[in-house]
Formats: structure tokens, C-alpha cells, sequence
């Protein structure tokens, strides 16, 4: 932890030794022509590939949410407040250090059916009740690699930690603590003058304390720990107010990509992850899930002529979630809780392939592209007793326009997009549910906000301007609008590149 601080800081703060005039306008530049490459040189052994100027940006930023229509355990609405240190190096023709810090204090609204941190990552294994209310989280993230070249062959390291804490101030109150250690190796071959091939092998390790606390005398409610598509163990039910949750993630990457950004780019990731849930009073793991990430992408960019680019790409992704309960015997008071079992009771699957055609133009003193996307996803949960099941099939499209301006000495870049989800098929039922209960509602809710046909547009805009010393300083802000869940997403940013 120590040395992932000193590599985090020392990135940053060298920077000042070394910055260039040029540095935000180079980088602008670079964003809006290559954005869309970005997955391809994730690997930390071809991060120097990726980045054509080494900089820092420091900034403050500030994003609020706010929807009429939700997914109850998520809330309703969010105000995310963020301070951003980023810092790339070249400390010569062979060594590059990187390093991020980031600290957000993120209030949220109206959450639901939720009592835990990282309900994505955990889902569908959460602790809940039916009251909830808002809550305030913190989250801190250090983030610090290196690289190192010789001859051919690129080595690489990276690691990271990110630190969340969420409460709540009247009942039910929650105390919930959550670390996330990630470290990646990497290495890199160069195959011929142009093209690199890249590995990752990836690894981290996921903790959680979620706990639940009341101060009133006059009540509360049952505690529930979920396993998914509105069912709970009824065995655990009650008063076990917290809930440990233990995970591990494993994975790698393999690219294959050019150094000048035209030719033929691939890639190839796979996540696995194994999260373990133990409760209060009980020492054996009472849920498991195994969930697995699948994504291959292969793409091609072309040059028309030294100004103009063409760009298309083709993608498929394979999320997996296998879910386990602990069946325990509690007849015998003596004994107490004995694990006799464990059944694969809960299954999701979301599959998605598509792609995006994109058309780049860089001249002086405009730098703009056009892109095109379209996906079709295909959602389906179950849960085997009682029966219970969730299918959804929709078509996501859109399109995007970016702009890079150069007016005298200053930057406008300026963004506006639009993209539709739109339902082609869908199927829900669940089995034995009382139609009139909270928790026949919750899920009927949650459906019907999945399966609307939803279009957002979304406008950015931020002005840069030199600043003595510090170079640049820049200022912006977005909008967003979703009509069919009345969602309006509005941010600022502001902060300085050097």
C-alpha cells in the first residue's frame, strides 16, 4: 500500500518539471480522434502507446441525478462531488510512471430494498429492508503503475485501492465499509515495426462490512438477506443486521494493436469472480456466486488522406452470474444451524454484439468525428424455487458528434449525443408472489424500468484557456435528459492541465 502511494504521488507531482506548452491542446486533439481506442490499450504495458503527451490534470467536479422513474435499490436521484489527480510520465525513452487519486462524496436518494455498498458487484446476494432512505458515501481510489522497455519486450505494473464507507443518520442506519486491492502485470511484445501484442493478467481481492443499526424503541423492520428476483432465505430473516461479503477476481486480456493507430486492433478479456456472504451467528458461507465477464472486440481504422480517418469496430460481450444457497437444518436448538446443502438456484445472463462506424477529420483550427453505434442485448434471470423468471430483449442505437475548436489561444470542445433502447421482447413472471405486497411491487417496478423504450440526448461543453505556469485552466459542464423516466443529469468540471 505504501509503495503504490509513493508511485501514485511521485507521477504526479514531477510533473511540473517537465510540462509542455502545448499539453492540453495535444491531448483534446488526441481524445476526440482516438477515443473509441481506448479499450484496446488498456493493458499497462501498452498505456504509453495511448498517450501521446505526458501531463497532469488536476480538477473538481460536481454531478447531479435526479429521475421520477428508478431502479429502487439505486435510488432516485445523486449528487456526486469529486476531486481528480491524474499524472503521466515519461521519465525517459523506457520508463513511464502514472498515478491517479480520487475522492468522491456521493449523497444519494431514495434507495430501497438495500442495505449494502456495490449492489452491482454483489447482486443478487444484498442485505435489504423495506424502509431505507438516503445515504451518504465516501470513496477513496490510489491508483499507481509503472512501465518498463527493453529492446522488443514492454513490462508493466499496476495497482490500485479503492476505499468506500456508507451511512446513514436515522433508522434503518447503516455502517457499511468496503476495500477493493486490484494489481495487474502486463507485458508487451513488438511483433513487427507497427504492431504489439499485449498481455494482462489480472487479480484483486474484495472486502465488505455491511451492518444495520436502529435507535428506535418503538419498532423495525425484518432484515432480509436476498437471493435474487424478489426471493430470500426465510431461515435468515429477522434481526441478523449485518453481513460480510468476501470477493475474489481473476482474469486476463490479450490485444494486438498498432503503435501508429491505423491497421487492425483486437482484444480478447475475461473476469472471473467468486463472492462469498456470511451473516451475523452463522460461521459457514450462506451464498456463493461465480460470475464471469466475457468481451472480444476487433476493429480497423483506415486513412482517406493525412487529415481524415475512418473507423469501425465490431464487438461481443457474455456476462454470467451463477448463484448458490446454503440449505441449513434448524430443528435441532442444540446443535443450532448445520449446512446440509448447497443448490444453484439463481442464473442471470445478459449477452450483447454490435459495433460502431466512426469518421474522424483533424485540420487546423478544427478537430472533429461522427459516430454511429447499434447493439442488440439479450437479458434473461431466473431463479429455479419457486419459479421465477425475467427475459428481456432490446435494440440500443445511437450517435454521437465531438468538436475540438481552436479560437485565438483558447479551446472549445463540445459534445452532443443521442442514443434509444428500445424493447424488442420481454417476459416476466413470478411464481407465488403476493400481487398486493411491497416486494410483488419492487419487482414489477424494476421490470417495467428495464423494459421501457427510453432516448437520451446528452451535451458537453468545456472552454480552455493558457494560464501562466499552470498552462491551462479549463471550465465546463453537461446535460443530460431521458423523457421516458423524467431523468435530468446535469454536471460542472473545472481544473487545470500542466
Amino acid at each position: 500500500m505504501r509503495l503504490l502511494t509513493i508511485i501514485s504521488l511521485l507521477s504526479i507531482l514531477s510533473t511540473t518539471l517537465h510540462a509542455q506548452d502545448s499539453t492540453f491542446v495535444v491531448l483534446s486533439k488526441y481524445n476526440t480522434l482516438n477515443n473509441e481506442l481506448n479499450k484496446y490499450y488498456d493493458a499497462p504495458a501498452l498505456k504509453s502507446l495511448n498517450i501521446p503527451i505526458q501531463y497532469t490534470n488536476m480538477s473538481v467536479n460536481y454531478t447531479a441525478e435526479d429521475s421520477k422513474r428508478y431502479i429502487l435499490q439505486k435510488g432516485s436521484a445523486t449528487n456526486d462531488f469529486n476531486i481528480n489527480i491524474e499524472s503521466f510520465q515519461t521519465k525517459n525513452k523506457n520508463l513511464n510512471l502514472w498515478g491517479d487519486f480520487q475522492y468522491n462524496n456521493i449523497k444519494t436518494k431514495n434507495v430501497n430494498f438495500n442495505e449494502t455498498l456495490d449492489y452491482d458487484y454483489l447482486y443478487p446476494y444484498i442485505m435489504s429492508d423495506t424502509v431505507g432512505g438516503d445515504l451518504t458515501n465516501e470513496q477513496y481510489k490510489i491508483l499507481g503503475g509503472l512501465s518498463k522497455s527493453y529492446n522488443k519486450m514492454t513490462y508493466a505494473f499496476e495497482a490500485s485501492f479503492i476505499g468506500k464507507q456508507s451511512t446513514r443518520q436515522r433508522d434503518p442506519r447503516t455502517n457499511n465499509i468496503s476495500s477493493d486491492l486490484n494489481a495487474t502485470f502486463s507485458l508487451a511484445y513488438k511483433t513487427t515495426s507497427n504492431y504489439n501484442l499485449g498481455i494482462a493478467l489480472i487479480g484483486a481481492r474484495y472486502f465488505q462490512k455491511a451492518k444495520v443499526s436502529f435507535n428506535s424503541e418503538l419498532g423495525r423492520p425484518t432484515i432480509i438477506h436476498e437471493t435474487g428476483l424478489g426471493n430470500y432465505n426465510k431461515i435468515f430473516a429477522g434481526i441478523r443486521d449485518n453481513a460480510e461479503y468476501l470477493g475474489y477476481n481473476y482474469g486476463f486480456s490479450i490485444h494486438y494493436v498498432p503503435s501508429n493507430h491505423l491497421g487492425w486492433f483486437a482484444r480478447t478479456k475475461f473476469i472471473g469472480s467468486n463472492i462469498q456472504k456470511k451473516i451475523k451467528d452463522v460461521a459457514l458461507v450462506i451464498n456463493e456466486a461465480d460470475k464471469y465477464d466475457f468481451d472480444v472486440q476487433l476493429g480497423y481504422k483506415v486513412a482517406i488522406n493525412s487529415s481524415q480517418r475512418i473507423e469501425a469496430a465490431v464487438q461481443y460481450n457474455y456476462k454470467n452470474i451463477d448463484g448458490f444457497e446454503g440449505r441449513f437444518n434448524n430443528l435441532d436448538s442444540q446443535i443450532g444451524l448445520v449446512k446440509i446443502s448447497e443448490e444453484n438456484l439463481f442464473n442471470a445472463v445478459n449477452q450483447s454484439i454490435g459495433g460502431y462506424l466512426s469518421y474522424q477529420k483533424n485540420t487546423s483550427p478544427t478537430t472533429w468525428a461522427a459516430k454511429i453505434f447499434g447493439y442488440h442485448i439479450d437479458s434473461k434471470e431466473s431463479y429455479l424455487l419457486p419459479a421465477a423468471i425475467e427475459n428481456i430483449k432490446l435494440l440500443h442505437v445511437g450517435g454521437q458528434i465531438d468538436l475540438n475548436q481552436k479560437i485565438a489561444k483558447n479551446t472549445l470542445i463540445a459534445k452532443i449525443g443521442y442514443s434509444l433502447s428500445k424493447p424488442l421482447s420481454s417476459q416476466a413472471a413470478w411464481t407465488g408472489m403476493n400481487t398486493t405486497s411491497m416486494r410483488y411491487q419492487m419487482l414489477a417496478n424494476n421490470f417495467d424500468y428495464k423494459n421501457t423504450e427510453v432516448s437520451l440526448i446528452d451535451f458537453a461543453v468545456k472552454i480552455a484557456v493558457p494560464v501562466k505556469k499552470l498552462q491551462t485552466y479549463f471550465i465546463g459542464g453537461n446535460i443530460s435528459h431521458a423523457s421516458a423516466y423524467n431523468l435530468t443529469q446535469f454536471g460542472i468540471t473545472s481544473g487545470f492541465v500542466f
